[in-house]
């Protein structure tokens, strides 16, 4: 049997207030090319099929069309992310299955869907919300960590239990679809951080070792599922979604159950690019010319400052969400570091460092230089 494994579509995303829904439209319209090219049986959406769990009409509209076109290929089988609000889909999912959708925002019993190759078998696990996981009041961190890690392993060793026995009473194929984090799988960058990391991860080692396919959403960049013996994926999102994202190719998974299992990642085309580019304003100006049909996050080396810089970028290339200005550390008056910054308003600095260090990054010297000089030009009369 053949199924078609993506996530992560995230609908409703603005990328630096840009609305990208006719860009995701297209994409979704090529995992349908795809899925009906490659015949297969049944299509995973393993969550995040929203980006906000407060959804606008259209949003959902393009959502509901998408899954409708699906339906119409292969049976659609989905979980609820993170980002998705699960009671919003409760009352729908009774909606949906008619359209041959199958939506699942709790815990629930098995799928068995009819195959030529016999009964696909689909434990389907929703995003734990650790809200949902009972701790003791006033328990440490470590420990209420600890006991959120522990419930999602028994579930998926509950649900694995269950896909061996219906996969030895009535044969065909047993899958684990999931939206949740593994321990050690490498983030895309364009995921969101407090979901990430230990205190939301199930270890490697709590994985069903023995099942024909785990497919999983969470991380953005597609991967095999760490520490994992069989088949298991992370299929990654099929559209760069934020720069952090930027030069990894989005894809899909075909996975190919038979006497082995085979997994092929497939490109996607639709949906522009996101590129950074760094040089002189002509410098990246040529660069643009390399990708056509791009989103630029543009950094300008820079001698001294430009006035409306953004402008100017943008007027060589429209395409630009996103300039930033890198100024040479060659590029210093004739006055020391030492006095440009006593120059600079003190409350000025104090502002930008504790702005800077409030994100977990600490200045360095030539940074506060930097800055220091900017502020100093800004104050300095041109004669």
């Amino acid at each position: 049997m053949r199924l078609l494994h993506t996530a992560d579509w995230h609908l409703g995303k603005r990328l630096l207030g840009l609305d990208r829904l006719d860009e995701t439209r297209e994409v979704l319209g090529e995992i349908r090319d795809i899925a009906e090219r490659e015949r297969v049986d049944a299509i995973l959406v393993a969550g995040d099929l929203l980006d906000r769990r407060l959804v606008e009409p259209e949003v959902l509209g393009a959502l509901l069309e998408a899954l409708e076109a699906l339906g119409q290929v292969a049976p659609v089988v989905a979980v609820t992310g993170n980002h998705d609000d699960p009671s919003f889909w409760v009352p729908l999912s009774r909606f949906l299955a008619p359209r041959n959708i199958w939506m699942r925002s709790r815990f629930d019993d098995l799928i068995e869907l009819p195959t030529a190759d016999g009964p696909l078998h689909i434990a389907c696990l929703p995003w734990p919300d650790p809200r949902s996981i009972e701790s003791a009041i006033g328990a440490a961190s470590r420990v209420a960590h600890g006991a959120y890690a522990e419930s999602v392993a028994s579930l998926i060793s509950d649900y694995a239990e269950r896909l061996r026995q219906a996969r030895t009473d009535r044969g065909g194929a047993a899958v684990l679809m999931g939206h949740l984090m593994v321990a050690t799988a490498k983030a895309g960058g364009g995921e969101r951080e407090l979901t990430l990391g230990d205190t939301y991860a199930v270890q490697r080692e709590r994985l069903p070792q023995d099942l024909d396919y785990v497919a999983l959403g969470h991380i953005h960049l597609a991967q095999r599922v760490p520490g994992l013996h069989g088949e298991g994926r992370y299929c990654g999102s099929p559209m760069q979604l934020d720069f952090g994202e930027a030069g990894v190719d989005p894809r899909v998974a075909i996975v190919e159950i038979g006497h082995e299992v085979r997994v092929r990642e497939v490109p996607i085309a639709a949906g522009r690019r996101l590129v950074k580019l760094r040089g002189t304003v002509d410098d990246v100006a040529m660069q643009a010319k390399e990708h056509p049909n791009a989103h630029f996050w543009c950094e300008i080396d820079l001698e001294r400052a430009i006035p409306d810089l953004v402008h100017v970028v943008r007027e060589v290339i429209p395409t630009a969400l996103k300039v930033t200005p890198r100024y040479a550390e060659a590029a210093r008056s004739s006055a020391t570091s030492d006095d440009i910054t006593e120059a600079a308003a003190p409350d000025v600095l104090a502002q930008y460092a504790w702005w800077y260090e409030d994100r977990q990054r600490a200045l360095d010297p030539s940074q506060i230089a930097a800055f220091a000089r900017s502020v100093h030009e800004t104050q300095t009369p041109e004669l």
